[in-house]
């Protein structure tokens, strides 16, 4: 078989341009969902704006006094274990205390992280993407 034949390629074309014409029609509504979704998003930034800015403010201050503290005990810990015996450092104790510092440094980037109060910014929908007939002859 090298070919499809015509009157079932036709069928195969008009109904992919009917599926192709239907997601023409979501994507029109996706794209007017979302010029609603910005003006909301738009309208609450303005409304809020002077205590978005006092919460990232907030934020960003306990989040350098954590991280200051956080790596006050990592750094005890690492002298912790560096001063310990070539012994003690082969031992159980030394595999869990090692385990419980790399919970402490998995918090500390955790904690690091930015509160992101712009996130809503980039909300869109996701429009559907179009589709290629696959070649009808071999």
């Amino acid at each position: 078989m090298n070919n499809i034949k015509k009157a079932d390629s036709e069928k195969i074309k008009n109904i992919h341009a009917a599926l192709e014409q239907e997601k023409s029609n979501y994507n029109d509504l996706v794209f007017k969902l979302n010029k609603q979704i910005q003006d909301v998003i738009t309208s609450f930034s303005e409304k809020h704006s002077d205590e978005i800015k006092t919460i990232s403010n907030d934020y960003e201050y306990h989040q350098r006094q954590l991280d200051d503290a956080i790596n006050t005990q990592i750094n005890k810990m690492q002298n912790y274990i560096n001063a310990r015996t070539p012994q003690w450092q082969n031992s159980d104790s030394a595999e869990k205390m090692h385990d419980w510092l790399v919970d402490w440094e998995d918090f500390q980037l955790e904690i690091s992280s930015e509160l992101d109060l712009h996130y809503f910014e980039d909300i869109e929908l996701i429009q559907a993407e179009r589709s290629s007939l696959p070649s009808l002859k071999r």
